[in-house]
């Protein structure tokens, strides 16, 4: 199969563990993108923090954003599903209803709003402030003033952890009763909500018509729950070694390597060079 776009996650695939995208696995990128294979970012961050790992590869290409709630083409915004400031006051009644120390986190334009501090994102704030202003994320605390500055925003996304996988679960199942709502996760302590129909796969499907692609001749690579919609709607579907079962289970194909081992430039050199 001549393979004409390649659709790849961030976090737990693309990345290593320090963040950084490994030598040879950039090298090939570059080679691929001269050859005129589209290399598309698709993760579920923000735009900001996307772009500055497609900047870091200095080639022009696709970003999907959001787990699919944004597609940038040619540095433009061409789609977008944004969430109704309703329908987030909802989720967040929902989850506290529930679990009332749960961390909810909303996914603005370039901003990061939560409910309250929660420690396992110091590591990445200590990442973001490192980088250059263009590619930070601001941070801030959800309360009254922020979330009626919300109204002025695109809202793209809401994350949820709970304390416990039991209230996850409840919360999850109450937000599923709404039925207006796409619900993924990328860690098996959240859940992340969006409108519905909203995913890396319909993404794709969007993506892949407006570049003329049959969707045949797409490759998808993910690690996650969220990838899975991606992995299913790719002509070759390809789960990492570090892959959550689930995933695999969906996959065309399941790599030996994973990302600590630079998985996606050995299987891309694989396809594309043997």
């Amino acid at each position: 199969m001549n393979y004409k776009l390649v659709a790849i996650d961030l976090d737990g695939t693309l990345l290593n563990l320090e963040n950084n995208i490994p030598f040879d696995t950039h090298k090939i990128i570059n080679d691929l993108c001269d050859k005129e294979v589209k290399i598309v970012l698709s993760s579920g961050r923000l735009r900001n923090s996307m772009q500055f790992y497609h900047d870091l590869l200095g080639v022009k290409q696709p970003i999907i954003t959001s787990n699919g709630a944004q597609i940038i083409l040619e540095d433009k915004e061409v789609f977008s599903k944004t969430m109704d400031l309703d329908d987030v006051k909802l989720i967040k009644n929902i989850t506290l209803g529930h679990d009332p120390k749960a961390y909810i986190h909303i996914y603005s334009e370039g901003l990061f709003l939560a409910n309250k501090p929660l420690y396992e994102y110091l590591e990445y704030d200590r990442f973001n402030r490192n980088l250059p202003e263009q590619y930070r994320l601001s941070y801030g605390l959800l309360n009254e003033n922020t979330e009626k500055d919300l109204h002025q925003r695109n809202i793209y996304k809401v994350c949820i952890v709970c304390d416990t996988h039991e209230h996850l679960t409840k919360v999850r199942q109450e937000i599923e009763k709404v039925d207006k709502f796409e619900i993924t996760s990328t860690h098996a302590c959240n859940i992340e909500v969006n409108v519905k129909n909203v995913s890396k796969g319909n993404a794709l499907k969007w993506l892949a018509n407006e570049l003329d692609i049959d969707l045949n001749e797409c490759i998808a690579i993910g690690d996650g729950w969220n990838d899975i919609s991606m992995i299913e709607m790719a002509g070759l579907g390809v789960a990492m070694g570090n892959a959550c079962d689930d995933l695999k289970h969906k996959a065309d194909i399941v790599l030996d390597e994973t990302n600590r081992m630079g998985a996606v430039g050995l299987f891309l050199d694989r396809v594309f060079n043997q």
